[in-house]
């Protein structure tokens, strides 16, 4: 079976409790000044749809988004979790989403990063 299929059957899962697969993606926002955008950075846990991290910035920064999962991961209290009662992380691989900054933060916590198309089906 191809890898994509593989990653699309596991996507499509029901997740059975909060905190097993988070969802991230960073949205500008338009102001009064034209081509001005503020850009809300956010962490929604799949589950719950509840909101775990956010941020507002005047920029798309990995910084910004490295700040978010950290708050995110202390908040939730996921490093007193076992390594496989961890969530899972899906982005759709903006450019900030595959910085070498955010990669370094995630690397330090043994997550199962999962990166995946546009075609997500969200509920």
């Amino acid at each position: 079976m191809p890898a994509t299929a593989i990653l699309c059957l596991e996507l499509t899962m029901i997740w059975p409790f909060p905190n097993c697969l988070w969802c991230w993606d960073i949205t500008p926002l338009a102001t009064y000044t034209l081509g001005l955008f503020y850009y809300l950075y956010a962490i929604l846990d799949e589950y719950s749809r509840y909101i775990v991290a956010w941020r507002l910035d005047w920029t798309v920064r990995a910084a910004t988004a490295k700040e978010m999962f950290k708050e995110a991961i202390d908040s939730q209290h996921i490093l007193d979790l076992p390594e496989g009662q961890r969530p899972q992380i899906v982005s759709d691989r903006g450019s900030t989403m595959k910085s070498k900054l955010l990669g370094q933060t995630l690397e330090t916590h043994p997550y199962a990063a999962l990166l995946y198309t546009t075609q997500y089906p969200h509920g």
